[in-house]
Order: structure tokens, then sequence, then C-alpha cells
């Protein structure tokens, strides 16, 4: 008992540590006057997107947020466009995200984005008091668990960069809460906000139906017809099939960007990121990605099929829908061929799940190569190496029987 005690002090002392540093890091590049912070980015870099679309929206453009040129222009007047501090912008997501920043847009951005980041703290901070009271993290490790997550790099990258991160893991948090707690049409017309990053909804739907939950899916089905609905009635139906014309677009801007090592985590961009200096052609590029990212997904699915069947095999109590919850997002993450470290921060859903049945192994390598201290480390061999220890994880929760 004394061994484990002085093994979880010194844990303590290395995570807050973790976590002054990682937090004196931010308040040093942010804590300057006026609109760029000390390495000379806008505040918020992406979080401009959803303003202007919100700001879009709010005077009347909704039928342009797919018009990048047109977005771009009104980037312009919050920042000069640089292609290192403050590259041209695209809306990659679909109008659910913009239509739920809008009021926000009525503000200077200043001002929008300081309430923004409050929003996002207190959805972190909702999100990690679920996590840990709701898997039932041991009490003797909950001091820790709460600083681990506080220390989380993914966590602080997505307040740096304004991203929809926070929102989407207290989505997928509450939704999980309400599935363990069998609210399952409350859970589903709550995971249903997943839309917002579809790819993240894609994952958790085929997930509830390898559980055969209809009733959850059925309800998460009901709550994407609702906002679908909801954005034709507010701006129009032609936004709607403008986006869906959009990706091709996307596509295609994607191949002109390479993200740093330590940024990127999706398969199929880590691929394309390799090859796009070579000589290898676009359409190579893009087709060999395409290729691996199906590949991944692909082994992803069958391992999380083998997690889920066996909760026919073994009984289903709540150890077991932790172990499943976490092969989901650990799934979900898989099938996103473009993760940034701030989409990292769901992770923060397997580590509390993998903390609390005790499998403090496979945590601590999650926690590792996701975190800050691994970055030097992508940086130097030119990829990341996050794809793999998820698939790593997954396969292991795919054999581990309790």
């Amino acid at each position: 008992m004394r061994e484990n005690t002085v093994n979880r002090t010194l844990l303590n002392v290395f995570l807050a540590a973790l976590l002054l540093a990682t937090a004196g890091r931010v308040a040093f590049v942010e804590w300057t006057p006026g609109p760029t912070d000390r390495q000379g980015m806008l505040r918020g870099r992406d979080f401009q997107v959803f303003y202007i679309a919100g700001r879009m929206i709010a005077d009347g453009e909704a039928g342009r947020l797919y018009d990048h040129q047109r977005l771009q222009e009104i980037q312009k007047s919050l920042a000069p466009i640089d292609d290192e501090l403050n590259p041209p912008y695209c809306l990659f997501y679909p109008p659910m995200a913009p239509l739920l920043v809008s009021p926000l847009a009525r503000l200077p951005y200043a001002e929008a984005l300081a309430l923004w980041w409050t929003l996002q703290g207190a959805c972190f901070l909702a999100a990690g008091w679920l996590l840990i009271n709701g898997a039932a993290v041991d009490r003797r490790w909950r001091t820790t668990v709460a600083l681990a997550l506080l220390a989380f790099y993914p966590v602080w990258d997505t307040v740096l960069f304004g991203q929809l991160s926070a929102v989407l893991l207290l989505v997928l948090v509450a939704g999980f809460h309400l599935q363990r707690r069998n609210h399952r049409f409350w859970a589903g017309l709550t995971l249903s906000l997943l839309a917002m990053k579809p790819q993240y909804l894609a994952g958790a739907m085929i997930y509830l139906a390898l559980r055969r939950d209809w009733r959850t899916l059925a309800a998460a089905a009901v709550g994407l017809v609702g906002q679908l609905v909801a954005v034709a009635a507010i701006l129009s139906p032609a936004v709607l099939a403008e986006y869906v014309e959009y990706p091709p677009v996307c596509g295609k801007i994607s191949l002109l960007f390479r993200f740093s090592p330590w940024a990127e985590h999706g398969p199929a961009a880590i691929l394309q990121n390799l090859l796009l200096p070579t000589s290898v052609s676009d359409a190579a590029v893009k087709t060999s990605a395409i290729t691996l990212q199906l590949l991944v997904a692909a082994a992803a699915g069958w391992m999380l099929f083998r997690a889920v069947v066996r909760r026919r095999q073994t009984g289903e109590n709540g150890t077991e829908l932790s172990r499943q919850q976490t092969a989901a997002v650990l799934f979900m993450l898989l099938l996103t061929p473009h993760a940034l470290t701030y989409d990292l921060a769901l992770l923060a859903v397997p580590l509390a799940n993998l903390w609390s049945a005790g499998h403090w192994k496979p945590a601590a390598v999650l926690y590792a190569a996701a975190s800050v201290l691994m970055m030097p480390v992508y940086g130097a061999i030119g990829f990341s190496l996050v794809p793999v220890v998820l698939l790593a994880t997954l396969y292991v929760l795919s054999q581990r029987a309790d």
C-alpha cells in the first residue's frame, strides 16, 4: 500500500508539473496585446472560420457559406492572410457548426473569442466531471486522473485554436453517460449533435448498430433529421445542397497544405503528407491516401465488431459497456482521415474508462502517444505514431476478457 501511495504521489507531482508547464506555455504565447499572439498568429486561429461563417449568417449571406473566396475576403478584415501564420481558410464543417456560433458573431472578434474560450472551459470541466464520476474511477486515483486530463495537451490545443472539440467531447461524454443510465432515447438525441463533425456521428452510429441498440440509433437518426430540418428552415435547403457538393472542393484544397508531423494524426493525411514532397502525382497521392484510410477503417471496424460481439458471449455490465464505449471512440478517431491534435481530445473518454478499469499500461501508452511528450519524436521521424497506438489499443480491447 505504501509503495502504491508513493508511486501515486510521484505521478501526481509529474502531472502537476506537466500541467503547469503546458499552461505556462499557453499563457506566455497568448499574453500579448492586440489580435495576434506572441507567435504572430491570430488568436483562436480556427475559431475565425466559425466566426466568419456565423457573421455571414447574421448578415444574410448564408447562401455563400461554402464560397471560400467570399470567406477569405472577410478573413482579411480580421488579420492579413499569410500561408504560415494565417493561411486562407475554408469552411469544411456542415452548416450546424457555424449556426451554433452565429450568436457570437454579432460581437467583436476578441469578445466573441473570450466567450468561446469560456464555453470551452465549461465544456471540458463538465466532461471531466462526468468522466471521473460516471466511469467510477477509484477514489484514491481521482486526483491523479483529474490532473492527467487537465494536463492532456490536446485539450489545450483545442482551446488555443478555438476548435469544436470541447463541445463535441461533452456531447460524446453526455451521450455515453445517458446510455450507461439506460436513457437510450436521450442518449441518441445527444449523440446526434456529433453531426457537427459527420465522421464522428458515422462512427457512433456504426457502434450503435453493432450493439443492436436500435432505440438509441433511431433517436440519433431522429436528432440528425431534426438538425437538417432546422438548418433548412433557418438558413435554406440550398445551403445543405451546397455542403453536399463541397467535399470534392475540400479534397483538392487539402492537397495544398502539409501539416506538421506532431499536428496530423489521421492515417490518410499522414501518408498524403509523406508523399506530397515526392514526385508522385497528386492523383496517385490521393488514391493511396484513400486506400490506406479504407484499410485502416476496415481493420478498426473488425476490432470494434469483436469488442462488441463479446457482450453477447459474456453478458453486459458496467465494465463491459465502458470497454465498448472506449472501443467506439478509438474507432471514430481511426475513421477520421484528417485528425489534428485537437481531435485527440476525445481520447479523454478511453483514458478515463481504462483508468477506471485498472488498465494502466494501455492508458499510459495512449496518453503518452497523444501528449506533448511525443511531439518532438514525431517531428524527428516525420510522422505520428498515434494511429498505430490507437489500433493496438483497439486490438487489446477486442481480445481481452474480464
